[in-house]
């Protein structure tokens, strides 16, 4: 390699792309950037140009890209991962986004099912199936289930083979085990269950749950094609719809 100075750093040229690249102080570039190989940063990194990586990334502070940035390989950024202009975009058509402390894993290893976006500490954990939107700490869970939307922190966190459901709120529907095709919108709507004076919903299918503690009466866990539609109001019997709580 050859060196030069400028300023008080220095510009490195490197007569091989295949070559691992390490840099342990600040990279300023005006123009593009193309490294065939692995890079390990340790400072803060400003690229004004295009910039494509082949190989793994490792970031150990900050990463901010103002332009286009092409990423074929991995890319680990423990502090802050900030892109602007025109969003971000990660991997192909059917590839998934993943971001969170064991966010979509499985024994020590990452899924990322098939087009699913899994945002959270242990969102999606052990989950398998395609398809799905979860986001919140402990959503959707342990699930074979597809085409689910989970949002807020356990909500849909004990489903296993239920598919097509929403759930929106702390705890929504959180023990839709293999219930599929309800829609629960509130702090846990579908899943009220303290003291024995309702029941979550489990197998019931085809519910629709609106507003906060909404969900089933004592008796059964598994009515279906119901609506429940106000604070605290719930159903008892398949194929009804209750408006507020009576």
């Amino acid at each position: 390699a050859y060196t030069r100075s400028k300023g008080s750093g220095k510009i490195l040229k490197q007569t091989s792309y295949d070559a691992a690249l390490e840099v342990s102080g600040s990279i300023y570039v005006a123009k593009d950037i193309i490294v065939g190989s692995n890079q390990k940063f340790e400072g803060d990194q400003t690229t004004k140009g295009t910039t494509d990586l082949c190989g793994a990334v490792h970031m150990y502070d900050t990463l901010e890209v103002d332009k286009d940035a092409s990423f074929n390989g991995n890319v680990v950024v423990p502090n802050k991962f900030k892109i602007s202009d025109n969003g971000a975009e990660f991997g192909s058509k059917t590839s998934s986004v993943t971001i969170g402390y064991q966010a979509g894993y499985n024994s020590g290893t990452q899924l990322s099912p098939t087009g699913s976006v899994t945002i959270g500490y242990q969102a999606g954990y052990s989950t398998t199936s395609t398809d799905n939107v979860i986001v919140g700490l402990g959503a959707l869970s342990a699930s074979t289930g597809s085409y689910n939307v989970a949002i807020g922190s356990k909500t849909l966190g004990s489903a296993t083979s239920g598919d097509s459901n929403t759930g929106v709120g702390f705890e929504a529907l959180r023990d839709a085990s293999t219930g599929k095709g309800n829609i629960a919108l509130g702090f846990r709507a579908g899943y009220n269950n303290e003291g024995g004076l309702k029941y979550a919903v489990t197998t019931g299918s085809y519910n629709t749950f609106l507003g906060p503690w909404t969900s089933m009466g004592t008796g059964s866990d598994n009515y279906s094609y119901s609506t429940a539609i106000g604070y605290n109001a719930n159903i008892s019997k398949s194929h009804q719809i209750v408006l507020g709580n009576p």
